[in-house]
């Protein structure tokens, strides 16, 4: 992947950047879709990380655009990506077993994990029916197409930082407030919840990036180890609740209790490296993140001859035009 086809350019207005980057996003998974690769599943592993990319950009412009938009299209793409998900946590909590065997230490006893390896490759359908994976792919192609068109036709009253302010702070905002509950809760679905608001902020950072290459390059390094490594948490979680749902279907209650105390300890490192990450990435308030993120919009705009700094418009609901 090209990063730069996947930032905004200097000279061009945001929409023309949205429709762009858009653009191109959809047109890989596109041919990823009708030219298959020889690891269909990695197609499919694609697609779904281009609606993930996707879903982000449209909360980056939901505060610029009608909430009936915005969830006419987050729908769309989300439908899309769950007719993708082919037993996707069976297939996780399966790797993970393998993961977690890899990393034990030599004086460990394997066969707890061993057990478990073979009897989650029991459990494993052998293969998804390639007729309906198929299907799927071609429904998330209208999908791609569809998210496209309404892009493509969409009008922002703002073509400058005014139409991206509000929405990266909303995220960064949530994002904020989501690592602060898993650190006060320390719940499995507060973390997961923090996962989702942190991918949304790497993927529109990774737009962003070419404001402040050096810097922001930083950052979004940070912010991609952190969602993986929130990531490799929530593997630990799908294993878990299969293990401790259904012991007998996984080596019986020997092999759970067994395994259960390796697998407490990795997510609670992992948890641990995620705060510290997360305080680093989110000190600073909302307000304060976006001002300066918008300072280096602005000087970066200057040096590109777009002109001084636009405002919204009278007459406009949302920045978007009420006309």
């Amino acid at each position: 992947m090209k990063k730069a086809e996947y930032q905004f350019h200097s000279g061009e207005t945001v929409r023309e950047g949205l429709v762009r980057i858009v653009g191109t996003l959809i047109e890989s998974a596109l041919a990823r879709i009708q030219q298959p690769h020889t690891h269909r599943a990695e197609d499919v592993h694609q697609v779904r990380l281009t609606l993930k990319w996707l879903r982000a950009v449209l909360w980056l412009i939901r505060p610029v655009i009608s909430e009936a938009d915005f969830k006419q299209e987050t729908e769309r793409l989300k439908k899309a990506a769950e007719r993708l998900a082919f037993s996707r946590d069976l297939t996780v909590a399966r790797q993970t077993v393998g993961r977690l065997l890899r990393a034990l230490p030599e004086q460990q006893d394997a066969a707890p994990f061993k057990l478990l390896q073979r009897s989650f490759a029991r459990q494993a359908p052998v293969q998804h029916p390639a007729a309906k994976r198929e299907k799927a792919l071609q429904l998330a192609a209208s999908d791609l197409q569809e998210t496209k068109r309404f892009l493509q036709q969409l009008r922002l009253l703002s073509e400058r930082w005014a139409a991206l302010e509000p929405g990266l702070r909303e995220v960064y905002r949530k994002g904020r407030s989501r690592m602060r509950r898993a650190l006060r809760e320390g719940g499995d679905q507060d973390f997961h919840d923090w996962r989702t608001e942190a991918k949304y902020l790497y993927y529109q950072l990774l737009m962003l990036a070419s404001i402040r290459p050096k810097r922001m390059g930083k950052r979004v390094k940070r912010l991609r180890a952190l969602q993986n490594k929130l990531g490799l948490d929530h593997d630990l979680i799908i294993l878990r609740h299969f293990l401790l749902e259904a012991p007998e279907r996984y080596g019986g209650s020997w092999a759970v209790e067994q395994v259960m105390p390796r697998l407490n300890r990795q997510s609670k490192e992992l948890r641990k490296q995620c705060l510290a990450l997360g305080q680093m990435l989110f000190r600073q308030k909302p307000g304060k993140f976006v001002e300066r993120l918008g300072q280096h919009w602005q000087e970066w705009a200057r040096s590109s001859g777009q002109g001084p700094p636009e405002s919204f418009a009278k007459g406009s609901v949302n920045g978007i035009d009420s006309a």
